[in-house]
C-alpha cells in the first residue's frame, strides 16, 4: 500500500519575540492565548492528516485539513473536537502507521513550563532560560530520554525552528530536524539585514544602534512629514511606534531605549502604503526557489489575509528578482528552509508611486503560505 506523507507541526508564531531575547524566552499569558488562536487558524488550513505538536510536546489529532480556502484572520477559529474520534477518514488513517506515541504517552515532566524571570518592557514579553538549539538548558531533560527515530513516522516541521520549537518536538520524542543556528535566525529575521539589501530603496531610512545617533536622525525633517520606528524584531506590526518630527515625549524616549537594549532601531518615514505584497520561496541547498507572489489584505495596517491577483509584468518581476537576492543573501548567511519577503508600494510627496522590494523578510513560514508554495522543500 502507498504511503501518503505527513507532517508534526510546532506552531510558534512569537518566534521573533523569542529570538530577540538573548537569554531565553517565555510568553505572557496574552502571547500563549494568541499563539493559541493562531494555531488553530493556520492548522486548519494544513494537509489533512497532518499533526500539531504544541510548546509542551503534546500531540494533537484532527487539526489540520478544515479549511480549504486561504487563511482570514477575520474568521473564528475552528471550534475544539475531541481528539479520540474520527477527525480524519478511516481509510486515510489506514495509510500512516499509528506509532505516534498518545499524550498520555509522554513523560509527566514533558509539561514543564520554561522558567522565566526577566521583566521587559510593558509592550513586551518576559524570559530567562532557553539558550540555543539542541545545546541549551532548556533541552536538557528532552536529550537524556530515547528520542524515536522519525522514519516511518510524520516528518516534524517548525513555523521557525526557534530553541523553543525544536525542544517541543524532542519533547514529543521525535530527532529535531537540522535547522538555522540561533544566530542565523536572529539576523536573517532582523530588520538590520534587510535594510543593507536595500538601503537606499526609501529615502532617509536608516538602522542606528545608538541612542544619540537615533535622537540626531529623528531631529531632521522626514520626507514625508512623520517618522515610523521598527524593532529590530516583530511581527504583524508590533513593535512598531508613529514618531512626530522634534515631537519626542517620555514614552518616545522610553522605546528607544528599550528597543535598543535587543538590537539596532530602523527608523523608516511615515508613508502613504499603495499596495503590499509577499513573496514566498525555499532554499534549498544554495538554491532559491520563488513559490508565489500575493497581495496582502490589511485592516488599520494589520494583515488579515492574502491574495494571489494578476501583477503588472514589471511589477513582478522587480519583486521576484530582489527575493531571489534576499536568498542569496541568506545562503551567505547559513539560513535555510522557507522564508518570504514584504514589498510594497507607496505614494510620494509628489504624488507618484515608488516600489520598495525589500521591506521586511521573515526567515520562517508565512501565515498566508499554502499548498501553492508546498509543505516540504522542492526537490
Amino acid at each position: 500500500m502507498s504511503r501518503t506523507k505527513r507532517r508534526a507541526w510546532v506552531l510558534a508564531f512569537d518566534a521573533e519575540d523569542e529570538l530577540s531575547v538573548l537569554r531565553g524566552y517565555t510568553p505572557s499569558r496574552g502571547m500563549q492565548e494568541r499563539n493559541a488562536r493562531l494555531t488553530r487558524l493556520f492548522a486548519a488550513g494544513l494537509p489533512k492528516g497532518d499533526l500539531v505538536v504544541d510548546l509542551e510536546g503534546l500531540i494533537h489529532r484532527g487539526w489540520c485539513g478544515r479549511r480549504e480556502g486561504p487563511l482570514d484572520l477575520r474568521e473564528p477559529a475552528p471550534v475544539d473536537v475531541g481528539e479520540d474520534g474520527d477527525e480524519y477518514d478511516d481509510e486515510l488513517d489506514d495509510e500512516y502507521d499509528d506509532d505516534e506515541l498518545d499524550d498520555d504517552e509522554l513523560d509527566a515532566d514533558d509539561d514543564d513550563e520554561l522558567d522565566a524571570d526577566d521583566e521587559l518592557d510593558a509592550d513586551d514579553h518576559a524570559g530567562d532560560h532557553a539558550g540555543d538549539h539542541a545545546d541549551d538548558d532548556a533541552g536538557d531533560d528532552v536529550r537524556e530520554r530515547e528520542l524515536l527515530p522519525n522514519r516511518n513516522r510524520a516528518e516534524p516541521r517548525a513555523w521557525c525552528p526557534t530553541p523553543r520549537s525544536l525542544a517541543a518536538l524532542r519533547r514529543a520524542r521525535y530527532v529535531a530536524p537540522p535547522a538555522p543556528s540561533m544566530e542565523v535566525l536572529r539576523r536573517a529575521n532582523g530588520r538590520a539585514f534587510a535594510h543593507a539589501l536595500a538601503p537606499d530603496e526609501l529615502p532617509a531610512a536608516a538602522s542606528l544602534a545608538t541612542r544619540d545617533d537615533v535622537l540626531a536622525h529623528l531631529a531632521r525633517p522626514s520626507p514625508t512629514g512623520g517618522w515610523l520606528l521598527k524593532r529590530e524584531l516583530g511581527m504583524a506590526g508590533r513593535g512598531q511606534r508613529p514618531i512626530e518630527p522634534g515631537r519626542l515625549d517620555d514614552g518616545d524616549r522610553a522605546f528607544i531605549v528599550a528597543s535598543l537594549r535587543r538590537g539596532p532601531l530602523q527608523i523608516e518615514p511615515r508613508v502613504e502604503l499603495l499596495r503590499e505584497l509577499t513573496i514566498h520561496a525555499w532554499i534549498v541547498g544554495s538554491r532559491v526557489v520563488v513559490t508565489s507572489v500575493r497581495e496582502q489584505i490589511l485592516v488599520e495596517r494589520a494583515w488579515v489575509t492574502s491574495r494571489v491577483v494578476p501583477l503588472p509584468a514589471g511589477l513582478e518581476r522587480a519583486v521576484v528578482e530582489a527575493t531571489e537576492r534576499v536568498g542569496r543573501a541568506l545562503v551567505e548567511l547559513g539560513y535555510f528552509g522557507p522564508f518570504g519577503v514584504d514589498a510594497y508600494e507607496w505614494r510620494t510627496p509628489s504624488g507618484t508611486t515608488a516600489l520598495r522590494t525589500i521591506g521586511e523578510i521573515n526567515a520562517r513560514f508565512c501565515m498566508d503560505w499554502d499548498a501553492r508554495d508546498g509543505w516540504d522543500p522542492p526537490r
